[in-house]
């Protein structure tokens, strides 16, 4: 694959995401419901990513049994079919349907592993696969070593995802963990992220997958995301990394309408115009992934690893110097692991 963004989508959303995808750049990653329709809907996402979306991208598939009413343990047997139908639709990349690893389980972790062994010497000769990591952020905030271990004795890539009732990756702790576990010579990943899918491209990920929605944008192990409050959407703020509810957003400009970080010079729909200027949700949406493109572009662009992180700690120290005036007029939430990113190593 040679694209390094990608987008954590819903198998509803392959219209409006195929289209945006392009070889390269940015590719898609959906999640497939579970049940007995399981394998019936992931056909159905394929055809029609390949009819609605730029010849050549990538896309992988994501039968998320980490997450929701039906999550299963990560002792839970990886499925030998799974793969095989993903190949068998001639994707290049497979992912595993991983369970989730719960906090201080090694046994979850151990058997997770074993079970991507298993996969491993089953699997057709030169067809690859990430085996999906999703885990409790104390895995990646005080075990990654345990973790990394594992990856570099295995040699399997892997793909990881956090949960957390808030955002798993918002401590020093848990972002220098982070990067540890990327820093292995082992393919790595991380999807189903927020805007550190960006800082795990420069620390050295294969990918990352930024959520198109803030449920997908990490694993809740809990009620810790609001609810959806009808006729508003979010917004991506490009020069505070950070996505803000319409009329959140809104308010904040009338206080302090002058400043230039109101203005989108990222993509083609907003050309300089300033962030109240989008005012339903498809023109959000169009606006946050290629401001997201540009941005990723811009930290990957020397194509060094050392130039890389710079770039990606200079954006999110801006970032909170931009915040912070922000929240000089108004009441203003923001992401805190802008921190985490400019302090950690």
């Amino acid at each position: 694959m040679s694209e390094p963004l990608f987008l954590h989508a819903s198998g509803a959303e392959v219209g409006k995401v195929a289209p945006l995808c392009v070889p390269g750049s940015l590719g898609a990653i959906y999640t497939v419901p579970g049940g007995r329709a399981r394998d019936e809907r992931a056909g159905q996402i394929v055809r029609e990513h390949r009819e609605q979306g730029v010849l050549g991208s990538s896309f992988l598939l994501d039968a998320a049994r980490y997450g929701g009413a039906g999550r299963v343990g990560a002792d839970a047997a990886l499925t030998p079919q799974w793969l095989a139908q993903q190949w068998d639709r001639g994707l290049e990349w497979a992912m595993t349907d991983s369970g989730y690893v719960d906090r201080d389980r090694v046994d979850q972790l151990d058997a997770l592993f074993d079970s991507a062994v298993a996969m491993r010497k089953q699997a057709p000769v030169g067809a690859k696969f990430f085996l999906q990591v999703p885990a409790d952020s104390q895995w990646v905030s005080k075990r990654a070593d345990e973790v990394r271990e594992r990856v570099d004795r295995y040699q399997i890539p892997v793909a990881y995802m956090f949960g957390s009732s808030g955002d798993p990756l918002e401590t020093r702790a848990s972002v220098q963990g982070l990067l540890h576990l990327l820093g292995s010579p082992v393919p790595s990943a991380l999807v189903r992220a927020d805007h550190a899918a960006l800082g795990a491209l420069a620390g050295g990920a294969v990918l990352g997958a930024m959520g198109t929605s803030s449920g997908r944008r990490h694993i809740y192990t809990s009620a810790g995301r609001g609810r959806r409050v009808p006729g508003l959407f979010s917004v991506l703020l490009p020069e505070g990394l950070s996505f803000h509810r319409s009329d959140t957003l809104a308010r904040a400009i009338g206080s302090s309408p002058e400043q230039s970080y109101w203005r989108c010079h990222h993509c083609s729909r907003c050309e300089g115009a300033r962030l109240d200027d989008i005012v339903d949700p498809t023109a959000a949406f169009i606006h946050s992934i290629e401001s997201l493109q540009d941005l990723a572009a811009g930290v990957l662009a020397s194509g060094e690893a050392s130039t890389a992180m710079a770039s990606w700690k200079a954006k999110c120290r801006s970032a909170q110097f931009i915040h912070t005036d922000i929240a000089v007029n108004l009441k203003w939430d923001y992401p805190k692991s802008l921190k985490a990113w400019t302090t950690g190593s």
